[in-house]
């Protein structure tokens, strides 16, 4: 319907969540190649520009490198002097420039977002792209006022073990998203990213984290992630590496179909499939879907280095994960915790990205999330808790929950207490199901991706600071 059409630009924590970004990332480097210096309009082959990733798989969330942090840098060749010269930023008498890749304007107001309202220079107050504290500005001079994201605690997982995990996961579905495989879904490691460099109230945790450059960057290392998990388990991985059926003609409103893109019609100049009541139309002719952008063989682009999989990790014990329901609705990590009187104890940890600004904020909470009654977390219990102990909580009296070992558990999420004996809604979780990992999936697959080409490179120090 018109809504769907008009609004829906948000699949964090949905299946869609990887095609939709890579529909994203293939349109915004085809608009960079309108711009690039050297070769301007080259969409195609060796000498068409590729959007160059960060690999953050190794990042241990307390910095970023030197070409991301530090607000200026000195170019070490001449070959674009004709092309800076004179524009804003640029130095021509120490050769140095304003890194692009360090912060941009980042409108606060819905309507300046909507019109696409963006000012001849860079404004010097808050307005622009603002990250962590601590990763905001390699010298240390600018201050934000908001509290840092305490990173490295006992119990936090990092985004390597994250990623290596997902790699190794066959399911499309369980590699896909949080809300079907918790922190061994890729998405939990994108999540950690966007959190860590956003922090509390950064523009990378908010609605708007396209403003921050480094979210490009980070989009297309999610891309690397992704193409590299197909080349290994979706030609052999057999029908569950694959997306159901349910899911393939999912619209991934508002990007086009890739011949259209190739044919220089993105979605900003292309009609969306409507009928004649405005609604959405049955067949797509422009929309694109998930079956449209599931191929990588037929992408014009490729990466200097695939993510490693290990398959010979895929075969193992069978997990037990638990699905728990949270009427929280903002980002963050999400502790699934046991306690024994004073001492806490971290089973799972899960890192979700929500479109959900804090009440008060200048900005808007997108349509998905605000339908949204609350959140669904799936956490790893093997060796915690099983399918039995929901089973007995469930059935015991009153007075005998307190035995069971899911009256003990809660979740902790920005320092506040989630449990699932709470008079206050507000912060009561419900524990919907405890299945090993295979029935889990089976449920959730019922219905509940010659010649040369552009190559996409890691990001490489290249400058001179």
């Amino acid at each position: 319907d018109q809504e769907y059409l008009s609004h829906i630009f948000c699949w964090y924590g949905q299946p869609p969540f990887l095609l939709w970004h890579r529909a994203m990332m293939v349109e915004f480097e085809r608009l960079l190649q309108e711009y690039d210096p050297l070769f301007p309009h080259c969409h195609e082959g060796s000498l068409a520009l590729g959007a160059h990733y960060y690999d953050w798989k190794g990042w241990d969330g307390m910095d970023l490198p030197a070409i991301i942090s530090y607000p200026t840098y000195r170019l070490k060749t001449h070959k674009f002097d004709s092309v800076l010269e004179g524009m804003q930023g640029y130095n021509s008498h120490n050769h140095t420039i304003v890194n692009p890749l360090y912060r941009w304007f980042a409108p606060m107001l819905t309507h300046h977002q909507l019109n696409e309202t963006f000012p001849s220079e860079m404004p010097e107050d808050n307005n622009c792209t603002t990250r962590e504290p601590a990763l905001s500005d390699a010298s240390g001079s600018m201050n934000f006022g908001y509290p840092f994201l305490k990173i490295g605690s006992e119990g936090a997982i990092s985004a390597e073990t994250s990623v290596t995990e997902a790699m190794r996961e066959s399911d499309f579905l369980a590699f896909c998203t949080t809300t079907y495989n918790g922190r061994r879904s890729i998405e939990n490691g994108h999540n950690l990213f966007h959190n860590r460099v956003g922090g509390s109230n950064g523009t990378m945790t908010a609605l708007q984290s396209s403003f921050d450059p480094i979210f490009f960057l980070h989009h297309s290392n999610v891309e690397r992630q992704f193409m590299s998990w197909q080349k290994v388990w979706a030609d052999s991985g057999g029908s569950e590496s694959l997306p159901p059926k349910w899911l393939t003609e999912t619209r991934l409103y508002p990007w086009t179909k890739p011949s259209l893109v190739n044919e220089g019609r993105l979605s900003h100049d292309t009609p969306a499939d409507v009928d004649e009541n405005g609604k959405a139309a049955k067949t797509t002719t422009n929309d694109a879907t998930v079956k449209d952008w599931w191929d990588y063989r037929e992408l014009k682009y490729e990466y200097d280095e695939d993510v490693h999989v290990d398959t010979s990790l895929k075969s193992g014990a069978s997990k037990v994960l638990m699905t728990v329901w949270t009427p929280v609705l903002t980002s963050g990590s999400f502790d699934l915790c046991t306690s024994n009187g004073s001492q806490e104890r971290i089973i799972d940890s899960v890192s979700l990205v929500i479109g959900n600004n804090p009440p008060g904020s200048a900005t808007t909470t997108c349509l998905q999330c605000l339908k949204r009654s609350h959140l669904t977390l799936v956490y790893d219990v093997t060796g915690f808790v099983t399918p039995f102990d929901l089973k007995y909580y469930n059935l015991s009296k009153k007075v005998r929950k307190r035995d069971s070992v899911i009256y003990n558990l809660y979740v902790r999420h920005k320092g506040q207490k989630y449990t699932v004996e709470n008079t206050d809604p507000s912060k009561i979780i419900k524990v919907k199901s405890v299945r090993k990992s295979e029935v889990h999936m089976r449920v959730i697959r019922k219905g509940d991706a010659n010649g040369r080409t552009k190559l996409r490179t890691k990001l490489q120090f290249c400058f001179v600071f």
